[in-house]
C-alpha cells in the first residue's frame, strides 16, 4: 500500500494577556496543507487593516501578508475575516504574529507543515451545539485541553434554529455570530484547526430555491474557511460542501448529505450523482491506511434520514466502495444520543448486498445538544503496516465513555 509520508499540524502558543478588543472571536485556523491554510477571525467594524507576519527562524525568512478589511456585504458590529496564506514551505516551523491596524495582537502561533515521516493523528470529532449555553462551558474546556491535531464538526453548529419562513443571509449571518460569542467555544475555536460540513440547522432551506441555498452556502463560507483548495470553489450546485482532506496516512472525506437531499424511498438519493462520483474517483486514487468517511447523518445506524433508508443509493455506494478496492473504511456520523457502533460484514442481514470485509460505523453523540453532552476523538498510530485507530468518546468532564480499537488488517482483504 502506498503510505504519504507526511504529517500536517498546528500546535498554540498562547501568552496569558487579554484578548484584543478588535478581535471579537477568533483567530481560528482552518485546514492545512503542505503550502496554504487560511486565518479567520470576527474583528470590529472599524477594523481597517490586519498585517500577519510568518517567522521561519531556521531559514531566517518571513512571510508577510497584508489584509485590508471589506464588507461587501454590509454587517453590522462585526465583519467575519477569512486571510489566505500561501507559499508555505513543507517542513517547516513558522512563528505567526498578528497585527490589527497596526497594534500587534497578543496571541502568537506555532505553525508546523509537512512533516516527511509517518507520525501519530488525533483528531477530535462532533457537532451539535443548538442548545449552547453557559452549561457548556465544561465540554468546551475538556475538548481544549484535549491533545489533538485538527477538529471536524459534523454539522449543525449554530446555537438555534431558523424556520424557512424565518431565513435569510442576514438572519443566518446573526446566528453565525451570536454563536462565536461564546467565550468557551470561541476559547476551542482558537486551540487546534477546524473543518465543517453542515446539518439541518446550518442548512435551514431545505426544498427552497435556489438562491436560498446560495445564500446559506455563502453564509457558511464565511464562518468556515475550511480548506484554501475547495473542491466547491465553483461547483458548488454540484458538489455541495465535499470536500477531501488528507492528513499523514488518513484520508478524511467530508460529506454533504443536505444540497442535494430528497424525502427518503427505495430510490431517491441523499447524496447526489454527481457528489457520489467525485467521492468515487478519489477514492480510487487514495492510498491511506484509515479512510474515514463523514457524514452528518448516519449511515447504517437507525434514523429518519440514515442512508438505508434510501435503500437502492445505499446498496450502489457499498458496492462502489467494494469495486473501488479500497482499505481501511471507517464511517463517522452523527445524529446519535451517545457513540455506538455497527459492524457490517458478510453475515450482515442488514442490506441484501454482502461487503466483502468488515466496515464499521461509528455513530457519535453530540456536544451540546439536547441530550447529553459528549464528544470524540479518534487517534491513528503506531508503526508502519501495524496502525491502530482508537476511537474513544468523552462527556463533558473528560471522562472516558467509550473505546475501540481497530487494528488496520482487520479492515483489509
Amino acid at each position: 500500500m502506498k503510505i504519504k509520508l507526511f504529517f500536517i499540524s498546528i500546535f498554540f502558543s498562547i501568552c496569558l494577556f487579554s484578548q484584543s478588543s478588535k478581535i471579537i472571536s477568533g483567530p481560528m485556523v482552518s485546514y492545512i496543507d503542505a503550502r496554504t491554510t487560511q486565518i479567520w477571525m470576527l474583528v470590529d467594524q472599524s477594523v481597517k487593516k490586519i498585517q500577519i507576519d510568518l517567522v521561519d527562524y531556521d531559514n531566517n525568512k518571513t512571510l508577510d501578508f497584508t489584509h485590508n478589511v471589506e464588507n461587501p456585504y454590509f454587517f453590522q458590529d462585526f465583519i467575519p475575516v477569512t486571510i489566505p496564506l500561501e507559499s508555505l514551505r513543507p517542513n517547516t516551523e513558522y512563528i505567526l504574529t498578528i497585527s490589527i491596524d497596526g497594534n500587534e495582537y497578543e496571541k502568537s502561533f506555532d505553525i508546523y507543515t509537512a512533516r516527511p515521516y509517518l507520525d501519530d493523528t488525533h483528531f477530535l470529532i462532533g457537532g451539535d451545539i443548538s442548545n449552547l449555553s453557559s452549561k457548556s462551558d465544561e465540554i468546551f474546556n475538556s475538548m481544549t485541553k484535549m491533545k489533538s491535531d485538527f477538529m471536524i464538526w459534523t454539522g449543525n453548529n449554530l446555537s438555534s434554529y431558523l424556520s424557512n419562513s424565518k431565513f435569510s443571509f442576514k438572519s443566518l449571518s446573526h446566528d453565525y455570530i451570536s454563536t462565536r460569542l461564546n467565550s468557551s467555544l470561541n476559547n476551542f475555536l482558537q486551540s487546534t484547526p477546524q473543518i465543517a460540513t453542515w446539518g439541518n440547522l446550518d442548512f435551514p432551506n431545505f426544498n427552497s430555491s435556489e438562491n436560498l441555498n446560495d445564500s446559506t452556502y455563502h453564509v457558511f463560507d464565511l464562518f468556515w474557511p475550511n480548506s484554501l483548495k475547495k473542491t466547491y470553489n465553483y461547483t458548488f450546485m454540484d458538489y455541495g460542501l465535499y470536500q477531501k482532506y488528507s492528513y499523514n496516512d488518513i484520508d478524511v472525506f467530508l460529506l454533504d448529505t443536505r444540497s442535494f437531499r430528497e424525502e427518503p424511498s427505495s430510490n431517491s438519493s441523499l447524496l447526489g450523482n454527481n457528489q457520489m462520483e467525485r467521492l468515487f474517483e478519489e477514492i480510487n486514487k487514495n492510498g491511506a491506511t484509515f479512510t474515514f468517511l463523514v457524514s452528518p447523518t448516519p449511515f447504517l445506524s437507525n434514523g429518519n434520514e440514515s442512508m438505508i433508508n434510501y435503500s437502492d443509493h445505499f446498496n450502489e455506494f457499498l458496492n462502489r466502495l467494494k469495486t473501488s478496492n479500497v482499505e481501511g473504511v471507517v464511517l463517522l456520523s452523527s445524529q446519535g444520543l451517545k457513540t455506538s457502533f455497527v459492524k457490517l460484514d458478510k453475515s450482515s442481514n442488514l442490506i441484501e448486498s454482502k461487503y466483502w470485509s468488515p466496515i464499521y460505523e461509528f455513530n457519535l453523540g453530540s456536544i451540546a445538544g439536547l441530550g447529553p453532552q459528549n464528544f470524540s476523538r479518534i487517534k491513528v498510530e503506531g508503526e508502519l503496516d501495524k496502525r491502530i485507530c482508537v476511537i474513544e468518546t468523552f462527556n463533558e468532564k473528560g471522562e472516558v465513555l467509550f473505546v475501540k480499537k481497530i487494528h488496520e488488517d482487520e479492515l483489509k482483504y
